[in-house]
């Protein structure tokens, strides 16, 4: 007669085990995914906005997201390309000022669509492909824009590998640039106006 016990499956050895068998090192291939995956910065990088400028951030802010008001001429009389391309403050700068200009005027291209724009601004700026669909938004959007940029742009430059000497470089040109700007805030032309009713209802 076999002992009750002996009826009894013998248990796996490994069950208790399996969590920890499923634990490898990571090699190299590993590191690079997760490296992937989840970028993390090679540095801060900060880009210092006078505060004359900061109060025309704050009054734009206020004005598209709380009074739900809209630019209401476009195109910009000084759009962004021709103040970053052809003022008379790039006349006398170095070619190294001008290729940041040149950068700068890319960014602002690649970037207005997908994180430059207030969501009330979105409809507008549907419009604005579809009337413009061969023109640059550099061209066509103003220095009211270009300050958001220089907002979100540091966090950007934080994940670039450029050496100290290049971004300190840069940012000395972005702060020139900003300078000039906060001493001639005549090139702030964009009005804005409330947005009528049909406007208010494609947002719905």
């Amino acid at each position: 007669m076999v002992h009750p016990d002996k009826r009894r499956p013998k248990k796996r050895e490994r069950t208790r085990r399996e969590p920890e068998t499923g634990r490898r090192k990571r090699g190299r291939h590993d590191i690079q995914e997760s490296s992937t995956r989840d970028p993390t910065p090679e540095r801060e990088v900060k880009v210092e906005i006078p505060e004359e400028l900061k109060k025309w951030l704050a009054d734009d802010w206020d004005l598209v997201t709380r009074q739900k008001q809209v630019c209401i001429n476009h195109v910009s009389r000084v759009h962004v390309s021709q103040r970053l391309s052809g003022d008379i403050f790039l006349s006398s700068c170095s070619g190294q000022m001008k290729e940041v200009c040149d950068g700068v005027r890319e960014y602002f291209d690649a970037m207005l669509g997908a994180q430059l724009l207030y969501k009330f601004e979105r409809p507008q700026y549907a419009d604005m492909l579809e009337a413009h669909p061969d023109t640059p938004m550099a061209e066509i959007y103003g220095v009211e824009h270009l300050l958001r940029l220089f907002v979100r742009i540091g966090p950007m430059l934080s994940f670039t590998a450029m050496e100290e000497d290049s971004m300190s470089l840069l940012l000395s040109h972005m702060h020139t640039f900003l300078k000039y700007v906060a001493a001639n805030q005549e090139m702030f032309t964009v009005e804005y106006d409330a947005a009528p009713q049909e406007y208010h209802r494609r947002m719905i």
